[in-house]
């Protein structure tokens, strides 16, 4: 049958069977991606998140980050870079220190923040990446003192050139209200007061990071601890704080 229809086509036997050969070729190897890719979209349906883990290659990192004395980045190449350099640097500084916190790699996470603290350029917005880990840090923290040891060690021994904010002090806060219902010690209230103290603006400026301190916080704040007046809560939550006498 090749042979008749090699004639109708005024190709020679021989090279009609070369071309046929090459379309059945291209068939299976177009086949054969398609269930490649097909085995893969199932693969990623089955382990979404292994799609974004292996984009970052944060599989491999995340099993590192469990050795001892782990140093994840060659910081030299982070001083050595500037201008545009450095920039795309913090982006994937920070990306990846976004993603062991929401993954609970703390160790990581803390020397990723290292390693964003020696990027001169970038040492004035630091705090807002202190801010990030420290919120998460604390969510595993049993004392208020314990917090605030690590917040002092850390500026005193890691990040001497940087310096909390009314954030911090949210934070800290926000930490220290979770032991009051569990515990009446009466230091509890002294230390909340002094983190207020420690503000750099008022003691608004510090109730004003709703992303950190809750209704029931200023409700606790203002009611039962009278550590703030009522203009201290932010106008757009007012509503939502019942207030007593």
């Amino acid at each position: 049958m090749s042979m008749m229809l090699a004639k109708r086509m005024g190709l020679p036997g021989a090279r009609l069977q070369q071309n046929f050969k090459k379309i059945i070729i291209r068939q299976i190897s177009s086949n054969n991606s398609k269930l490649n890719q097909t085995s893969s979209e199932l693969s990623i349906l089955k382990n979404p998140d292994s799609l974004l883990m292996n984009d970052l290659g944060f599989m491999k990192s995340s099993k590192i980050s469990m050795s001892p004395g782990f140093s994840p980045f060659d910081r030299t190449s982070v001083l050595s870079s500037n201008g545009a350099n450095q920039s795309r640097d913090v982006m994937q500084l920070w990306s990846l220190l976004e993603a062991c916190l929401f993954s609970n790699y703390m160790d990581r996470a803390f020397s990723i923040l290292k390693s964003l603290y020696m990027v001169k350029s970038h040492r004035p917005y630091f705090i807002d990446d202190y801010n990030l880990y420290l919120r998460k840090f604390s969510e595993s923290c049993n004392s208020v003192n314990e917090l605030g040891r690590k917040l002092t060690k850390d500026f005193e021994v890691h990040f001497p050139e940087s310096d909390y904010n009314d954030k911090t002090l949210a934070i800290m806060v926000h930490h220290a209200l979770k032991f009051v219902d569990k515990s009446n010690d009466p230091k509890l209230a002294k230390i909340i007061d002094t983190y207020f103290n420690m503000g750099y603006n008022s003691v608004k400026s510090i109730t004003s990071h709703v992303d950190i301190l809750s209704v029931a916080d200023l409700e606790l704040l203002h009611n039962k601890l009278k550590l703030i007046k009522y203009y201290d809560i932010p106008r757009s939550l007012r509503p939502l704080i019942q207030i007593e006498s």
